[in-house]
């Protein structure tokens, strides 16, 4: 395990940037993600880069899971419906919440390279001399972008 830290930027830029730099400083040609605070299933990797594998487009492809929270019941209502969804959910639901869950994704390295990443930000003009930053939910924007 290697620790990556962002100490050259001059503020937080989020957790897009922060998985890029994880990515660019691995040497994997699979990338499974976890965010810290989450719990990961001891055969996890294992049965994802063989679902990976063994689908119709590996290079394609993104593989995620079931998730469980602790403490249990913590968010019951989220946790049952991000576990219940059915095909059709799964792809009607995508247009407006991201249903595989990022932290659960399993990909290679080289559709995340496709991809360019995370878009963490948008600058846009509000008017001719007013310049704002646009916040953007980085890990919905590269499953749109997939």
């Amino acid at each position: 395990v290697k620790l990556v830290r962002s100490g050259a930027e001059p503020a937080a830029t989020g957790a897009g940037h922060a998985r890029d730099m994880c990515v660019e400083a691995g040497s994997g040609s699979v990338l499974v993600l976890l965010d810290s605070d989450d719990v990961m299933m001891r055969e996890r990797v294992e049965v994802q880069v063989a679902t990976l594998l063994a689908s119709v487009a590996p290079e394609k492809t993104i593989v995620g899971c079931r998730i469980y929270r602790e403490p249990a019941g913590s968010t019951r209502h989220y946790t049952n419906w991000v576990n219940t969804l059915t095909e059709e959910r799964l792809y009607l639901e995508q247009y407006r919440e991201l249903t595989v869950l990022q932290p659960t994704w399993c990909l290679f390295r080289s559709r995340f390279d496709e991809l360019d990443g995370y878009l963490r930000r948008v600058d846009f003009a509000l008017e001719e001399e007013t310049k704002e930053e646009l916040r953007l939910a980085e890990d919905l924007r590269f499953w749109h972008k997939h």
